[in-house]
């Protein structure tokens, strides 16, 4: 995951104008001493009189990228040389042929353009050249005079020396006079390398649009590799055999545009290589985006080390397609390398490139790169071959005399002769090739070649030693190089040899003896060729590759017993064979070598039903013709728990430590593990996000401990957003990400102490105080998908895993704050999955996976693996199907549960829930280990029960014991409630029907609940005994019920409120009385409701003055200027007549601005009646923070409050709604 930011063009115009001040053009004076330097450091010859033919600008609009320096003496060849000083000096270079600006191998032009995209993208991001690259540039761009080769040059290769191509006459047999395509070259390139298979195996048939049913007999052909030449023009039927049928084994899609295939699946290379031709089933395939560039470079290193050629693959995103060719070479100088590249296009533009990001890991441009690893032989045995040292087996001979002393010279009239001792190779080895390696301490232009010899050097004469050295020094040699234009460089040289040698040295094998000859036709004795010899510091050697066999059989049985095992599986190598009804197995044609042989059980069991062990027995040597016998005892386990199962009577609240024994009755070793295996428990929330936020993809969610949080797109590209949610689901605030990545933040993670996540562009840490958001770093650990997930451990850091389906990427990633990789977790058997969290009590991780349904697996911390416990969440209201998208834990979040929560999405909506987790039982010490066989071991566990709040009368749960071998042991764990406590529930609705009464609180001896919106309430871990029961609601008569027994199991209580509806008849009595007149009259007050209503009549006389005194508070603001002169209307006047007309006594405060408190509690308290009131501004606050407070002890002391606006009551319990009476504090 990188973090790469594109620019619009119109800004992108601007960066290219400016770049100058951050990277800075290469003069083409520089770019040419930086070419020439190469040529003198990286030619494999003595350079003089270097010659530049033409210069190529490599160009992007008007933008130069690049300089491609031809030469044309004294070898041609060509370097390519960066024309910004961003990056690397020498991008490629090739010392056979130059560069034009057509007619090139596409795998060339791969690179090219790959090259062209990461120097536009440094000029237009400002790139700033690393430290290495400066150095570099300072080292190359010199005058040539004065420069000398740089420290800890080193070279190998090229390996391969063919220069095959795809038309003809390479393609001779293929149909139609298509192409032979890049994959069969490269494979046929590999396989005249190594000159095998002599023949191949099986055959197949396919069938092509264009051109029918294609096949090849592979088991059926000879494979000449002595008649391939390295190039041809002129027809050539043992080079066109070998590559139609690499065609056919990969199921090439011939075409006369451009042959295709591939290198993986069953069809690809790499299959067809083992399956029909012969090659190691260790070959593997690999990804260059799979590791760093350090760890990429150090396994192709151990590739040309070893002397194997590769198949490598570039993805070229511009046209979509793929190349393959050979990588086969690299030159290091320092710590830069460049790979040798044989394209498989005839030898043209074969060089050494350079593989990595240009731009020190600022764009993906290489990330396209494989290579097929291991390719040799099947059943291939390594041996380097010297001369004997005691004998004298080196030297050099003319017709008269001869030397045994030490030195190979090829000169005239000399020529030199090696003996290498071959003893170490059985004598019934296949050889498959012989690399000669010697040391050049002399040479000048020579025209040589290595010859096979017959004759016995130490025993010739030096007339017939010589003769038979230069007899085939013209034609049927092993190795011929004729280097007339350049003086020949010194060092080691090594040469895969060719021709008849490995029937040659099969033949010489019962001898123990193998001779070569150095024989040099150039008749001028200043044409030369040294080696040194069996004294001298760098000996000669052969490294000869050859294969031997010999058998290997046995039976498997039951241990101690004898009994036969029927089919059980034997491995060894690659090989497998099954046990027949007598327990015996055997295999032929076994490769020679040390094995670890593994026996699968294959479900077998004993009498007694236990399952045996598989079995690894390591040391088995296989020798060459030989029969290795082997015998082989099957063991088993028996696993015995004691006490079982666990009955524990538990006073809720308090923790108890018990344990139980795992004993072996078997003979073999148990290797165990448990975990705990609750039933799951009940969904506690299901609430729809979506529909709450109107954010249709919300990512990732997390509990802070206080708050649930969420990260959420709102739009693509849009301004994404961060949701703060209370306990029960209720959004509280919203909150910018202020990321410019296309979806924003993804899954989240908490520490304790803040909140992380992370996007495209970066790895972000949130204070959950106030959503600040920090950015901790934006180049992520080494990974070639992204992430999927995130957790926090403790004593880890931070866990997330590779995001893909790959099965061979599956591993838990952790790294810390600064995106450092700290470590990896094995993940098998875990590909795919959403989000991950951290579960605090079992120490371990639950991972969300969407297949099937939204499925929590526990992955365990101590055993580093999948404990099998599992729980797929119920389906959730509304919605069809349901994947996983976010996960977190939390230890108490609802009614003091231990939860794990998380985020599903369908097709309709993205919802969040809660699951409750049954963590009551808990795996303490010995959770794993291994018990010892043979005499009844036995192993303590320990485990922690915590019942917590238990209102059941029961819970059981089970131990689960895994035993390696496949069988499972389960223990029950029931903890019964002691009942010292009791818990009671029930549902509070109106009287005489079923309707719920919300918001109603019910209170038992100080314990309380307030009811949902289903009217149910429950109130746990109440002391046993009777208790009356106090319900209070809005709108209803608080009823005190008499008392109800808790007896400790828990119970269940409805009850029903009343309430009143009173009516006045008439309404209003209207009357005219004299002075002293009397008058008697009466009304009548109704009780339409169903409880009893308590009333109590006053007369109040309007021209009497009122006992009552009332405190007035104008906060009408009509004297606050607030929109430019502007002032609310007055509201006093109103308030003011309707009291004065009604003949009340009052107190009247005017609060002047928006900012004021109103009167203090003090003041509030000397008054039986508050008139408060606001004014007309839509939006202003009715009271300030204090006035609420001091508003809400004056009516807990009895006071009364008569609160008006003409807008809503803003400010006044909900921020902007109506008026609850419930909100109030």
């Amino acid at each position: 995951m990188k973090a790469i930011k594109y620019t619009t063009s119109a800004v992108a115009v601007l960066l290219f104008l400016g770049h100058f001040a951050f990277s800075n053009p290469v003069s083409k004076k520089s770019a040419r001493q930086v070419a020439i330097n190469t040529y003198i450091e990286r030619c494999d010859h003595v350079v003089t009189n270097l010659k530049i033919d033409k210069r190529f600008d490599i160009k992007d609009k008007s933008t130069t990228l690049c300089y491609i320096f031809n030469f044309s003496g004294p070898n041609p060849g060509f370097v390519i040389v960066s024309a910004i000083d961003a990056v690397i000096p020498v991008l490629g270079y090739s010392f056979i042929n130059g560069y034009g600006p057509e007619d090139h191998p596409p795998q060339f032009d791969y690179f090219l353009n790959s090259y062209k995209e990461q120097l536009l993208f440094a000029i237009e991001n400002q790139v700033e050249p690393e430290s290495e690259v400066i150095s570099e540039w300072a080292r190359l761009d010199i005058d040539p005079a004065g420069f000398s080769r740089g420290a800890g040059h080193q070279q190998i290769g090229p390996l391969i020396q063919t220069t095959w191509n795809q038309s003809y006459p390479y393609n001779e047999l293929c149909p139609g006079g298509s192409y032979v395509g890049c994959v069969a070259v490269a494979m046929g390139q590999v396989m005249k390398y190594w000159s095998h298979p002599s023949q191949g195996e099986g055959s197949h048939s396919y069938y092509h649009s264009n051109y029918g049913t294609l096949s090849a007999d592979f088991g059926a052909a000879t494979y000449e590799f002595e008649n391939m030449p390295h190039s041809t023009t002129v027809s050539n039927l043992p080079i066109a055999t070998l590559l139609y049928h690499c065609g056919v084994a990969v199921e090439m899609n011939y075409s006369t545009s451009g042959s295709g295939a591939s290198l993986t699946g069953y069809h690809g290379a790499m299959n067809a290589m083992q399956q029909y031709f012969k090659f190691d089933p260790n070959m593997y395939y690999d990804k260059k985006s799979t590791y760093s560039d350090t760890t990429w470079h150090e396994k192709l290193f151990h590739e040309i080390d070893n002397y194997r050629p590769m198949i490598y693959t570039g993805w070229d995103w511009m046209s979509g397609g793929a190349h393959a060719w050979n990588l086969d070479g690299y030159e290091l100088v320092g710590d830069l390398c460049h790979f040798h590249m044989n394209w498989g296009w005839g030898g043209s533009y074969n060089g050494y490139f350079y593989l990595d990001d240009l731009t020190a890991g600022n764009s993906n441009y290489c990330m396209g790169q494989e290579a097929v690893f291991n390719i040799y032989p099947y059943a291939a045995n390594f041996v380097n071959c010297y001369p004997q040292n005691a004998d004298y087996w080196t030297g050099s001979t003319n017709t008269s005399e001869k030397t045994e002393t030490s030195l190979v010279k090829g000169t005239e009239p000399e020529d030199g002769w090696m003996m290498f001792d071959i003893s170490a190779i059985p004598d019934g080895a296949e050889i498959y090739s012989v690399l000669f390696n010697g040391y050049a301490y002399e040479g000048y232009k020579p025209d040589w070649a290595i010859t096979p010899v017959i004759t016995d050097p130490l025993t010739s004469l030096p007339a017939d030693l010589h003769a038979d050295i230069v007899e085939e020094q013209d034609e049927g040699f092993y190795f011929a190089e004729y280097d007339n234009k350049l003086n020949f460089g010194l060092g080691w040289r090594r040469y895969m040899l060719e021709g008849p040698v490995n029937g040659d040295m099969q033949n010489a094998l019962p001898t123990d003896l193998f001779t070569i000859g150095i024989a040099n036709d150039r008749p001028n004795p200043g044409y030369k060729i040294f080696f040194h010899g069996w004294n001298e510091a760098n000996p000669p050697f052969l490294k000869v590759v050859f294969a031997a066999y010999g058998s290997f059989e046995g039976y498997v049985t039951e241990y101690n017993t004898g009994l036969p095992i029927e089919n059980a599986f034997v491995n060894i190598g690659h090989l497998t064979d099954t046990s027949d009804a007598a327990g015996y197995y055997h295999f032929d044609d076994v490769p020679i070598g040390d094995y670890e042989v593994f026996v699968d059980a294959n479900g077998n069991v004993n009498a007694n039903g236990h399952p045996y062990f598989n079995q690894t027995i390591s040391g088995v040597v296989v020798t060459d013709g030989g029969s290795t016998q082997l015998d082989i005892e099957l063991v088993w386990a028996e696993i015995e728990l004691n006490p079982t199962p666990i009955n524990l009577t538990v006073d809720p609240g308090e923790t108890y430590d018990e344990e139980f024994t795992i004993t072996n009755n078997g003979p073999g070793d148990l290797d165990y593990t448990c975990y705990v295996s609750p039933p799951m428990g009940e969904l506690l929330m299901d609430a729809n996000f979506e529909a709450i936020t109107g954010d249709y993809l919300l990512w990732g969610c997390e509990f802070d401990g206080a708050y649930i949080w969420a990260t959420g797109t709102t739009a693509y590209n849009g301004d994404h957003t961060l949701y703060k949610f209370d306990r029960n689901g209720n959004l509280l605030t919203t909150y910018s990400q202020g990321t410019s990545s296309s979806k924003g933040m993804k899954h989240m993670a908490f520490d304790g102490t803040y909140l992380y996540s992370y996007d495209d562009n970066g790895f972000y840490r949130i204070d959950p105080s106030g959503a600040s958001v920090e950015t901790l770093f934006t180049e992520f650990p080494t990974t070639p998908f992204g992430f999927q997930g995130l957790a926090w451990v403790p004593g880890l850091g931070f866990v997330t895993k590779y995001a893909t389906y790959d099965p061979d990427y599956q591993d838990f990633v952790i790294f810390d704050e600064t995106g450092t990789l700290t470590g990896m977790l094995p993940g098998t058997g875990l590909s795919s999955i959403s989000d991950m969290t951290y579960d605090s009590i079992s120490h371990c991780l639950w991972i969300a996976k969407s297949f099937p349904g939204y499925t929590f697996m526990q992955y365990s911390l101590e055993t580093l693996s999948l404990t099998g416990l599992s729980y797929m969440v119920p389906e959730l209201e509304g919605i069809s199907y349901q994947s996983a998208r976010a996960a977190y834990f939390a230890a108490d979040m609802i009614e003091g549960k231990t939860i794990l929560a998380g985020l599903a999405y369908s097709n309709t909506d993205t919802k969040f829930f809660a699951l409750e987790l049954e963590t009551w039982l808990r795996m303490d010490e010995n959770a794993s280990g291994v018990v010892t066989g043979e005499s009844k071991n036995s192993q303590n566990v320990s485990i922690k029960i915590v019942p917590g709040l238990m209102a059941e009368a029961s819970k059981t749960a089970d131990i689960v014991v895994i035993n390696t071998a496949g069988e499972n042991d389960t223990l029950p764990v029931t903890i019964n409630n002691n009942f010292t406590h009791g818990s009671v529930s029930g549902f509070i609705t109106e009287y005489g029907n079923s309707t719920p009464i919300p918001d109603a609180m019910v209170e038992i001896d100080g314990y309380s609940d307030v009811t949902d919106s289903s009217g149910f309430y429950q109130i746990d871990n109440i002391p046993i005994g009777y208790y009356p029961v106090s319900i209070s609601s809005e709108q209803f008569i608080d009823t005190v019920f008499g008392e109800i027994p808790l007896p400790g199991p828990p119970v269940q209580y409805n009850f029903q409120l009343t309430w009143t509806e009173m009516a006045v008849t008439p309404a209003m009595i209207n009357v005219n009385l004299n002075p002293d007149s009397e008058l008697e009259t009466s009304f009548t007050i109704s009780n339409m409701g169903c409880g009893d209503l308590v009333y109590n009549c006053e007369l109040v006389f309007p021209d009497k003055e009122r006992s009552i005194s009332i405190l007035v508070v104008d906060r009408d603001m009509s004297s606050y200027e607030y929109w430019g002169g502007q002032y609310p209307a007055d509201e006093w006047g109103f308030f003011q007549a309707a009291l004065d007309e009604n003949n009340y006594s009052y107190t009247y405060i005017e609060v002047l601005t928006p900012w004021d408190d109103g009167p203090d509690l003090q003041t509030m308290q000397q008054y039986n009646q508050i008139i408060w009131f606001t004014g007309e501004v839509s939006g202003s606050d009715g009271m300030s923070y204090t006035d609420e407070q001091n508003l809400a002890a004056y009516l807990d002391g009895g006071g009364s409050l008569f609160f008006s606006s003409p807008d809503y009551l803003d400010q006044f319990g909900y921020e902007y709604g109506e008026f609850y009476v419930v909100e109030f504090p």
